[in-house]
């Protein structure tokens, strides 16, 4: 497997990277995509808990504002740090924007880590709200606030020559990731990769296995376990394994 880096974008929404991968399987560029979706850690605040509150807007809708801001994940930052945010309607006002600007000067360690100009809501005349939530830590998996991309593909492109059904070493591939600026797509391209080779390390053979069970036609058979596995890892054993028959 061999990879090639393509072209690179940057806005103050995302993050592109286009790249190529040689002598890949489609189930191999398929595990790679399904890694990147659902397995790649990121931050997120979460466990928010109003201390105080007159606001006429639903509390759950705050929440899920909050919840949902996305976090550019930097060595600053790490899981379990709390923050408050407290506001309330000036009195000469009759509405008031609550940014997130209040957040990034009452903590330095934000800035350049969520956008600061967001509204997470206007209050109405005397309203005031206080709120205490944390970092977290998790997966899309878990939860979507936890996505590190907004799109991730392959195509395959080039030609190959086929030896039988399950020779697919010729293939090239065209990938992207576009990320939401939670994390840097290389490093998210090299961690879906090292999820992978971790998951294949630790494949072994189940226990009641141990000793080679042969069947009628006499080919041997064994159960290969995969702890934590998602079934596009398994059809990558399987491909190969066909591949190398």
């Amino acid at each position: 497997m061999k990879f090639s880096t393509g072209d690179y974008f940057t806005d103050e929404v995302s993050e592109t990277l286009n790249f190529t991968i040689d002598k890949i399987t489609t189930q191999e560029a398929n595990a790679i995509r399904r890694t990147i979706l659902r397995d790649i850690q990121c931050f997120s605040f979460g466990k928010v808990q109003f201390l105080a509150s007159n606001i006429s807007f639903p509390e759950e809708m705050i929440s899920r504002r909050i919840e949902e801001l996305h976090i550019r994940n930097t060595p600053e930052i790490s899981e379990g740090q709390v923050f408050t945010l407290e506001a309330k309607c000036p009195e000469d006002k009759a509405k008031y924007d609550v940014k997130t600007k209040i957040l990034v000067k009452k903590y330095p360690v934000l800035k350049n880590v969520i956008n600061d100009d967001m509204v997470l809501i206007t209050l109405k005349s005397k309203e005031v709200f206080k709120v205490r939530f944390e970092l977290t830590k998790g997966t899309s998996l878990i939860h979507n606030r936890w996505s590190v991309v907004s799109a991730v593909g392959y195509k395959e492109v080039g030609s190959r020559k086929m030896k039988d059904a399950y020779d697919y070493d010729n293939k090239t591939y065209e990938m992207f990731i576009e990320t939401q600026n939670v994390l840097d797509p290389k490093k998210i391209l090299l961690d879906s990769c090292e999820i992978i080779v971790n998951q294949l390390q630790a494949a072994k053979v189940s226990e009641e296995d141990e000793k080679t069970r042969v069947s009628r036609s006499g080919d041997e058979k064994v159960k290969i376990i995969i702890p934590n596995n998602h079934h596009t890892v398994s059809m990558m054993i399987a491909t190969r394994l066909m591949m190398d028959k």
